[in-house]
Formats: C-alpha cells, structure tokens, sequence
C-alpha cells in the first residue's frame, strides 16, 4: 500500500510507498498524534510516522518501536498509537502496550492488557468486576481503537470477530489501558456481532460505534451520553433503512456535531450517509445516483473541516466534496 499527499483539488504525490516500509506492508488507519501523524500498519513494526508537514514526503520516516517483547516482528496489526513525550501507547492485535518516553530503540514496551494471560490476576479482577472485558483488542479493519490526547482514556470495540468473548459494547480503560471495562450496547438491540469501529472526539467527551448486524439485522450506528469514567451509555441513531448495507468508517468534525459514515449498499454502489446532530439522525446515501460510486466499496472518510470530507475506495477511489456532499459530489 501507500500513503498519498493530497490537497482540495488533486493527489499531489506518494509521500510513503508502502514497499519501503516492510514487504507486504499495509497501512489500515491514519492518527493524529501531538506533533504529526502516524499511519498504523498490518504488522506491530516499524513506527510510520510524520511530523506537521506530512504532506511533504520527506517528512515521512520508519521509526524502531522498540523492545516489544514476545511481540517483536510480529504480524499483529497495528490498533492503535498515541504518545505525549512522557508516556506512549500502543494497541496491537489482542493487546494493550504502554512505555515510558517516546517510540524508538530505547523504547520498552510492557503489555498492560490482553485476557486471561495479563494482567497475571485477570480472573481474580474478573471474579469481583464481571464487567472487566473478556477479550483484547481484534479488528482488523476500520477505526479500530481511540486513545484520548492525554492517553488516560483508550477505547475498542468488543463482540466482533472469531476471538469475540464479550457481548457487543466498547471496552472502555480509564487508566491509561490497565483495565478495561466494557460499556454495552442496550440488551436485545445487537443480536449478530459487534461493533466494527469507534471514533470519539478528542477528549473522549463523545463517541460513536458502528456495526453491520447479520443476515436479518440492518447495519447500525449508535453515539455515547455521559463521560468515560461515569460509564458511556449508548443510543441508537435513526438510520434511513438501506438494502444490504456495511459500513467500513465513521467520521466527524472537532466539535462533533457533523459527521458522516462510508460503505456499501446492495445492488453493489459506495454508501456514504450524513448526520447533522451529533449522530442522532442520518441521512439516506448522498451519492445512491452519482456514476462514479457504482460499483466502489468506500472504506475510509476524513473530516477535515465543517464541510470538506474525503472519501476513498477500494481500487485507489478518492473523493471530496466542498458542501460535504449535500451537493453532487466533485
């Protein structure tokens, strides 16, 4: 894979070619960290990562993680990174990892949570919390983990996929990743699978889920009310019913209230809805009847303003729209 520069009108360059990272690379999720951007891959290593001026492709560098253990070289996925110079975060496939000081060769990376193996007491802790979450992190695709700026609040989505010991919620961590407890959608709303992704604004003060359902269940999206450490509750928004959707990834603007979620809808054409919110409501597919989106599955979407979004597809699609696409789209 690569990772493109682009401005609001055209894909300038190839800032990073995924062939120079590591064989095989993928990149499956962009970050916003303090000072720049980190684009997690398919693998725990290397750190891709770019300072404030990432559109240009020299500011693109490979770092060392550092001392990962067990996990070192290892091909478990990238959930999540975040760092504020004093202490580090990072989530891979089934784990939770923390470190003092920056990403880099002197870097020691210590697991904080991965059930049951760590913490070493789990069961313990799990015999006096029955809402401790039964599983690490496991997605694989989509906004898979958030960590606020001030790496006290991390969150991922539980009950989806093979390894799914939790029923459908969010694990929510409090302390940094030393535990999690989940946070559940209402009983009897999700009856097939969990959430596949979670975004949240920077504070964590609000999030969204989303998830597919089954055969017989629409895909669905639900916004959190309350604070993390009071325990988020979640409400389902009021989705216009679609044939055969999947969302892919959510996204929203800083203050939380725009926002817009991409997929696909049966007979085969790119889904993209719109709330103006908060969540609550939604939009039908602002682009049912734009050729380009016929037969393009959407799998990410950016916010970078109130009004520009980009979208992008399988195939090298990208996409973005001035009126947030309440408009025909560009």
């Amino acid at each position: 894979g690569n990772i493109y520069a682009a401005n609001a009108v055209e894909v300038t360059a190839i800032a990073v070619d995924g062939h120079d990272v590591a064989a095989s690379a993928a990149f499956i999720g962009l970050t916003a960290v303090e000072d720049g951007v980190v684009a997690l891959i398919n693998r725990a290593e290397p750190l891709v990562q770019a300072g404030a001026d990432f559109m240009n492709p020299e500011a693109w560098e490979m770092l060392e993680v550092g001392d990962l253990g067990i996990y070192e070289g290892g091909f478990a996925e990238q959930q999540w990174f975040q760092t504020n110079g004093e202490t580090s975060r990072l989530g891979l496939f089934g784990v939770a990892l923390s470190a003092s000081g920056t990403a880099g060769s002197s870097a020691q990376w210590a697991p904080t949570w991965s059930p049951p193996s760590v913490p070493t007491n789990y069961f313990n802790q799990l015999a006096q919390d029955p809402q401790l979450c039964r599983s690490g992190p496991t997605l694989i695709r989509g906004p898979m983990g958030f960590v606020s700026q001030d790496l006290r609040y991390i969150l991922y989505p539980a009950g989806e996929g093979l390894l799914a010991d939790d029923q459908a919620g969010v694990c929510v961590s409090v302390d940094g990743g030393q535990t999690f407890r989940l946070a559940p959608l209402p009983e009897g709303e999700v009856r097939v699978g969990g959430p596949r992704g979670v975004r949240c604004t920077a504070d964590a003060s609000r999030c969204w889920v989303f998830g597919n359902g089954g055969s017989f269940e629409p895909a669905y999206i639900y916004r959190s009310t309350g604070r993390p450490e009071g325990g988020l509750t979640w409400n389902r928004a009021n989705v216009p019913a679609g044939l055969q959707r999947r969302f892919n990834d959510i996204a929203f603007t800083p203050e939380g209230e725009r926002g817009w979620v991409v997929g696909l809808e049966a007979p085969g054409r790119g889904l993209l809805l719109a709330t103006e919110d908060g969540g609550a409501t939604w939009s039908g597919n602002l682009v049912a009847e734009v050729p380009a989106f016929e037969g393009v599955e959407l799998v990410s979407v950016f916010a970078l303003s109130d009004d520009r979004v980009w979208v992008g597809g399988d195939g090298g699609f990208v996409a973005t729209h001035p009126a947030g696409g309440r408009s025909r789209p560009e």
